[in-house]
């Protein structure tokens, strides 16, 4: 599964930017649109990436159990 460490990329955001506490709704729309920034791919120096795919990692969930609405 993958999954987005949205708190890491606050946290960076908001280290990288001075006042971003004083507007959230500012804060947001930089965030996203920062967020969306194409940036060099880490793996791969020639191609580039979203830096939102910095962010989203590999994680092994174990599968859930499915409800059986009769059941429940």
């Amino acid at each position: 599964m993958k999954v987005f460490d949205g708190k890491r990329a606050a946290e960076d955001y908001m280290a990288s930017h001075t006042l971003t506490f004083s507007t959230p709704d500012l804060t947001l729309k930089r965030f996203s649109f920062w967020l969306g920034d194409i940036v060099p791919d880490p793996n791969n120096k020639e191609e580039t990436m979203p830096r939102l795919m910095t962010y989203i990692y590999e994680k092994y969930c174990a599968p859930s159990q499915c409800i059986d609405d009769e059941k429940y």
